[in-house]
């Protein structure tokens, strides 16, 4: 087993750590910072207060089922959690008190695994089978957006008024307009397994079944392949103001160049870790140029983007870390894995 040389690992001093005894299947943080939670296998969710880490409250989110994700919510206090029972649900775990749940959408025999959160337009789209469910905020129904194959990923972009959705061939592009939402294909043969759109809302970039990256330059359309990967690219993670997007599927985290206005074509993108195994997971600080970097070791490193070097969160030991997530004020990293190891890591102000 590697040992990420002689430096103390960051969680031996500033870390609380858990044993939860099921796959950590994702992790975050209300937008208010005051909470956060981890999501199980088994259903549940385990509840933290970002100020006490200490101790986990279990909630019964989706019991008899599975987690599939995780998000923080429009609301301030509250995180959107979404299982392979087909329901959504908007967890509040200090309302009153005490956590509660409120049901925004049920899809019977639906697994439902990507939702994303429009914060200016305050819009949700739901991952539903072959088709994208456009709700408000509070689960009203807004509109459906079907399409040919089953949906793989859903991004909004900046304004909240675009939405890429990734299928089989390429994405969808749908723009909002008063009298609905219209689609705009963007193709590309292949089977594409999750879209991400720039903080600038000029590029949208997938990942692909083929360990390859695809993307487009909207003001053109201009077609961008971004190749050279040994496994498939499960997660990326846009760093600070959109300069590079962080991916994994390497030994080391990939890091391609979007500062420019043709975004990584032509140029070669910047590697950052320590290649003994696969990056199975990268979260970019929120105000800092650092990366979090999870490994199927389950060591974690945090790396200094502009410097290229980077201090051990984790040493190697257990399974695949499975999730990263920061606070929004960047203060605590929450680690997951998928032998059931958890973690808090704090980083002060």
């Amino acid at each position: 087993m590697r040992q990420l040389g002689e430096r103390r690992a960051l969680l031996d001093d500033r870390g609380v750590r858990f044993a939860l005894g099921e796959f950590v299947v994702a992790s975050a943080f209300t937008r208010d910072g005051r909470k956060g939670a981890f999501a199980l296998a088994d259903g549940t969710l385990r509840l933290f207060d970002s100020e006490r880490p200490e101790q986990l409250q279990v909630f019964e989110a989706h019991a008899g089922d599975s987690c599939l994700a995780l998000t923080p919510d429009l609301v301030p206090a509250g995180l959107l959690s979404s299982g392979d029972d087909g329901r959504l649900l908007r967890i509040l775990p200090d309302e009153g008190g005490a956590p509660r749940a409120q049901e925004l959408g049920a899809w019977s025999g639906k697994w439902i695994e990507h939702v994303a959160v429009g914060e200016k337009n305050r819009r949700l789209a739901v991952a539903v089978g072959k088709s994208v469910e456009l709700l408000h905020q509070d689960g009203q129904l807004l509109q459906s957006l079907p399409h040919n194959s089953t949906v793989t990923g859903v991004a909004f972009d900046p304004s909240g008024q675009r939405l890429a959705v990734s299928h089989y061939g390429g994405i969808t592009l749908w723009i909002s307009y008063k009298d609905g939402w219209k689609p705009t294909p963007l193709a590309w043969k292949g089977s594409h397994i999750g879209v991400t759109w720039s903080p600038s809302g000029k590029f949208i970039v997938t990942s692909m079944q083929e360990n390859t990256l695809h993307g487009w330059r909207l003001a053109d359309k201009k077609d961008m392949n971004m190749r050279g990967y040994p496994a498939k690219v499960r997660s990326m993670s846009w760093t600070l103001k959109g300069r590079f997007l962080a991916t994994s599927g390497a030994d080391t985290a990939v890091l391609w160049p979007f500062k420019a206005e043709d975004g990584p074509m032509g140029k070669e993108p910047t590697t950052l870790g320590m290649g003994d195994d696969l990056v199975s997971i990268v979260a970019a600080h929120p105000t800092q140029n650092l990366l979090a970097m999870g490994y199927r070791d389950g060591s974690v490193l945090l790396g200094r983007i502009d410097e290229g070097d980077f201090l051990p969160v984790r040493q190697p030991g257990g399974a695949a870390v499975s999730c990263l997530s920061w606070s929004h004020d960047g203060r605590v990293l929450a680690i997951g894995a998928e032998d059931g190891f958890a973690a808090l890591l704090g980083l002060g102000r």
